[in-house]
């Protein structure tokens, strides 16, 4: 081998300075204070829990039929609320409450050979749409992540916006996704909706921060992270827990930090919430708030968790959006096959351009 470096040296520079830099589309800056990673200095510190106010949460689904004539995507949108259970879904299949909304929660793609594409007029109505909120048609080009994120995205947003004014809502996900594999239109185009809506009674909820790197580019642009070898927050604040806490453990939060999102301030911390006082198992999130207001993570820190690590409420929003798109996916598909539109067997990592 040519260079002095050993093959695992060459293998972390290119994942860590190259694709996950390359990847990583959020920028982060320091508000006033520095972060620190240590308990002395107080950048983690502990927290107590206090009792919550009603909180409503909201999550939303999507799946998609591939055929040979196109692509058909389902979704759904789903609130549930800490007093209420399910406070309404979209759409309701099973005589369920129904959110009030009227937008499309099904998009065609048809097939780029006009001989056996599937026709949208056909299929239009006021539910069933074959183009995007920019007016440009869907193809079946795009691929169905595209198709059916883009239809998610749009029935969550209208969601959150008949939720302002009602109290705190619990957003799955950053408050304003990158929505990396969308047209610059489209983003565009969402973000300028969601900016409308969110004010500081939305939360947003990150749970897979095992792909979050906010805190170790934080970290690493101030000069207090100079170990790389993190490859995600997850692994980062796991490490310093280990090398820190001892039993009994207790609800921790680090930040804040200052994210900037289209000249909007965006504060976040990490809520890290142990799953028994003894046991060295810890439930991390990433909270993201318009105001810099720390009660609401006491709030979050005295919810009921899942075994995941994940607020009740939120989780049930989340399921309840995977059952009804599921339901929908499965009446749809059996009767397009019906007729003789069939499945294609398709894998995650090709492209289907039929």
């Amino acid at each position: 081998m040519p260079s002095s470096k050993s093959i695992m040296e060459i293998l972390n520079y290119a994942v860590i300075k190259y694709i996950s830099g390359y990847l990583n589309v959020e920028s982060v800056n320091f508000g006033d204070e520095d972060i620190f990673l240590t308990v002395e200095d107080g950048s983690i510190r502990e927290i107590e829990p206090s009792s919550p106010p009603h909180f409503f949460a909201l999550d939303g689904s999507s799946r998609s039929f591939i055929s040979g004539k196109g692509i058909v995507s389902f979704g759904s949108v789903v609130v549930s609320s800490s007093s209420t259970s399910i406070f309404g879904v979209y759409p309701s299949i099973d005589g369920e409450r129904e959110l009030n909304l009227d937008d499309p929660f099904v998009a065609v793609a048809p097939s780029l050979v006009e001989g056996s594409k599937i026709d949208p007029y056909l299929f239009s109505n006021s539910y069933i749409s074959a183009y995007s909120i920019t007016g440009d048609p869907f193809s079946s080009k795009d691929g169905f992540e595209t198709v059916e994120g883009e239809l998610r995205s749009v029935l969550e947003t209208k969601a959150l916006s008949l939720l302002k004014g009602k109290g705190y809502v619990l957003v799955d996900g950053p408050l304003f996704p990158s929505y990396l594999m969308f047209t610059s239109r489209f983003k565009e185009r969402l973000n300028s909706e969601r900016q409308k809506v969110i004010d500081e009674n939305y939360i947003g909820i990150v749970k897979r921060i095992d792909k979050s790197r906010v805190l170790i580019d934080a970290m690493s642009r101030s000069g207090k992270l100079r170990n790389e070898t993190f490859l995600s927050d997850e692994s980062l604040i796991l490490h310093t827990l280990r090398f820190n806490l001892s039993p009994p453990y207790r609800t921790m939060v680090i930040g804040p930090l200052l994210k900037g999102e289209d000249k909007r301030k965006i504060y976040v911390y990490y809520l890290i919430k142990p799953f028994h006082k003894y046991f060295p198992k810890f439930s991390i999130l990433r909270i993201e708030m318009v105001k810099d207001d720390e009660k609401v993570l006491s709030w979050l820190a005295s919810l009921e968790f899942t075994r995941e690590g994940i607020p009740t409420v939120l989780a049930l929003a989340d399921y309840k959006a995977k059952r009804i798109s599921e339901a929908l996916y499965r009446y749809i598909v059996s009767t397009l096959e019906r007729i003789g539109v069939q499945s294609s067997f398709f894998s995650r990592l090709t492209v289907m351009e039929t």
